[in-house]
């Protein structure tokens, strides 16, 4: 299947062919190569796979296009857990969550995104979507602090559910929507990230 692939390194002639964009880029780098679009973006569809805030201006993916590009947030998608690449590696069966407010899109890229091993669950919370997948990092740290020192099942339960509630006040005080906290794309993402050997926490 490598054949299908067109790979290059100039943004702009990519941007320009394509009519849907992944940003899988590192928040830490995202703005720099992100500000190196020049050509005509209005009628993309972008779709976020970056877990964090852009430090230089402080903003989610999703709203940094919409603010700062004009892309309207129909056209804007997002790609969360609870899943961890190691094991869809491995083809054991995982679940992503794609977040975005039209219905039509959600449908064909969802699909797109589906294997015999992978499911997609929908979401229309676009920007609590990309909240909790940066604030469970945060969690998960505290998670893998806490496995480093020691304790056990008893105390990372009591991280996790604090955790979550947390996350609850925090997201509801950014977007207040009706959310279920308890769905995947909240509280799957950050048992996953919190509990997994996979996780990076384990070894920061």
């Amino acid at each position: 299947k490598t054949n299908r692939l067109n790979i290059g390194c100039d943004i702009n002639k990519i941007v320009a062919e394509v009519d849907v964009i992944i940003v899988a880029i590192p928040s830490n780098y995202a703005f720099k190569e992100i500000n190196k679009i020049n050509t005509n973006i209005s009628e993309k569809i972008f779709i976020s796979a970056v877990k964090g805030v852009l430090p230089e201006s402080m903003k989610v993916l999703g709203t940094f296009f919409h603010e700062n590009f004009k892309i309207p947030y129909a056209q804007i998608g997002v790609i969360a857990g609870p899943c961890h690449a190691e094991e869809i590696a491995m083809e054991k069966l995982s679940y992503l969550t794609f977040a975005c407010s039209n219905v039509t899109y959600s449908k064909v890229i969802s699909k797109w995104l589906k294997c015999k091993y992978v499911r997609v669950t929908i979401s229309d919370d676009i920007t609590g979507t990309e909240f909790a997948a940066m604030l469970k990092n945060c969690y998960a740290i505290a998670a893998g602090i806490a496995h480093g020192l020691g304790y056990g099942d008893n105390f990372m339960s009591i991280l996790m559910s604090n955790s979550i509630r947390e996350m609850k006040k925090f997201i509801d005080s950014v977007t207040k929507v009706n959310r279920n906290i308890n769905n995947s794309e909240y509280l799957g993402d950050l048992l996953v990230s919190g509990h997994s050997s996979f996780s990076r926490n384990r070894r920061l």
